[in-house]
């Protein structure tokens, strides 16, 4: 069984050695994020199913999965790996340079129309277009329709449920509604259910 380092807070600036089961490997998780013009980082250390890095592909290489919609931004990165102590890596701050595509997406909370262009970074190469309950109650909000950008990896149905994406610049227009802040909490409930594999 693997020993693999375990973080002691969200900045993981002491991170400890633990043993984990006979089916985990060791992982290292980077989440940049930013909401309402904060942002954060949160770094993570912790023994995974191996099977979760088999259906990633993260076994000794870097997972990266990305999304920006609106003024609201998540980036993910994640590596597996099998050897005693080997996930104490540390990941660069995710790319924020434009590579060249765009989507529509919404301005805020309150925008029906989602008419605005979104210039898409790094790992984002496919539009958004997607219509999901975000939380498991209703809340009166319903189903809402997100725009934006985002990388192909949130687009495989087998690793975050259905997500809608399409390939080219605004791709995904059409009038639309969007709660940024359900996202947001939708994508940090998916990065947790990851983390409790």
């Amino acid at each position: 069984m693997l020993q693999c380092f375990l973080c002691d807070s969200s900045f993981c600036e002491k991170p400890f050695l633990t043993t984990c089961r006979s089916n985990q490997y060791c992982a290292t998780m980077r989440t940049d994020g930013k909401f309402s013009g904060i942002t954060f980082t949160v770094v993570e250390r912790f023994c995974i199913l191996d099977a979760v890095c088999a259906l990633l592909n993260a076994n000794g290489t870097t997972f990266i999965a990305s999304v920006g919609v609106g003024q609201t931004s998540v980036t993910s990165t994640i590596s597996c790996c099998n050897t005693d102590g080997c996930n104490r890596n540390n990941f660069d701050a995710p790319n924020k340079t434009p590579n060249g595509l765009k989507c529509k997406s919404c301005r805020n909370f309150y925008d029906e129309q989602c008419d605005s262009d979104m210039v898409c970074v790094g790992d984002q190469d496919r539009c958004l277009n997607d219509t999901a309950s975000l939380l498991p109650y209703d809340y009166g909000f319903g189903n809402n329709t997100l725009k934006g950008c985002i990388s192909r990896t949130f687009c495989q149905p087998s690793y975050f449920g259905n997500v809608t994406c399409c390939e080219g610049s605004f791709c995904n227009k059409g009038v639309s509604w969007l709660s940024e802040i359900n996202f947001s909490l939708q994508l940090l409930s998916l990065i947790s259910i990851v983390l409790l594999m």
